[in-house]
Formats: structure tokens, sequence, C-alpha cells
């Protein structure tokens, strides 16, 4: 079955079970890839659901220009999970909690229970590091959690660039 992944049978009539924008099915709308993009940059990746034994995650380093509104969601129903994240000024270790957020928005495609982090960033010029993160509980089969990272607002960059992949380090506890 098609994933909508970058591989040849990206043109069958297969139903999508993820957020890209190609629409290379049958099914009329509302299907989930004729959903209209997010305002913002984005970037997508995956992160292992090990939030309460280990600290691991995604890292992105960018240069904010203003204000940002930074939200996690989910991008297909078998690779669901709960995720977290916060962002910090701290660039090098990435300790710091400056702004965080945990089940603000629901998912696009919900775990069992809990929501979709979203946070505003306020106040910071120049650069700052979003942390995405999955929680144990609530992932899925595979506890790989696959995640579609927003950042908007008059201040966000213009892409992201994962700069961290499945950094293990000494962040917030919950």
């Amino acid at each position: 079955p098609d994933d909508d992944d970058v591989q040849p049978d990206d043109d069958d009539v297969q139903p999508d079970d993820d957020v890209q924008p190609d629409d290379d099915d049958t099914t009329p709308p509302p299907d989930d890839d004729d959903a209209t993009p997010p305002d913002g940059v984005t970037a997508t990746g995956t992160v292992p659901c090990v939030y309460s034994s280990s600290q691991i995650g995604d890292v992105y380093v960018f240069s904010a220009g203003g204000d940002l509104t930074v939200t996690i969601d989910t991008v297909s129903a078998s690779t669901t999970f709960d995720p977290l994240g916060y962002s910090t000024i701290d660039t090098t270790d990435f300790a710091s909690v400056d702004f965080s957020g945990d089940d603000e928005v629901p998912c696009t495609f919900p775990p069992p229970t809990y929501d979709c982090p979203q946070w505003d960033h306020t106040g910071s010029l120049g650069p700052i590091a979003v942390v995405v993160m999955g929680y144990e509980g609530d992932c899925n089969s595979s506890g790989v959690g696959e995640y579609m990272l927003i950042v908007s607002g008059p201040g966000a960059p213009d892409s992201l660039s994962l700069t961290h992949d499945d950094f293990t380090f000494a962040g917030p506890s919950r």
C-alpha cells in the first residue's frame, strides 16, 4: 500500500495514511491528503517513544526573528504517538526550558489519550532550539512516532533543518 513516500509506487490508488500534500488516490475529499497544508514552515521526522525512562529527542536549531508559534502534530494513524516539546535559547546542551507544550491542541491522528503540543515562543531574536520528544505510553506498536513540526508567526525562519537526530540530553522531566 501507498505511504506517500518518494518511491515509484506513489501513483497508485490506495487510500493514504498520512498528511503529505500529494493526492494520488481516488478517495474524494476530505481524505487526509486533501487537507490544507499548515501555515508556517514545516519539517517531518521520527522519535523513539521513550520519554519517561530516557530523554531522547530531535533538535532543530534556527534563528528566530521574533515571536513564534510551535506545533508538533502526528502524521499517520500507524505511526501515532503522544508528542511533547519545548524551545530554549540554550543551543549548546538544550537543558533549559524557556517555553514548552504538551496536549494543547488536537492531533491530526490522535493517540488513544492526550493531544498534541503547541506553544508560543516570545521575545527571542537569534538562535533558539526546538526539541521534539515522544512519551513511552500511547505510542504505536513500533515504538517510534512520526511527527510534523510546524513553526509559524512573524519570527518564523525560512526553513527548518534537523541538527541533532535522536539526541540524548539532560532535558526537563515531566
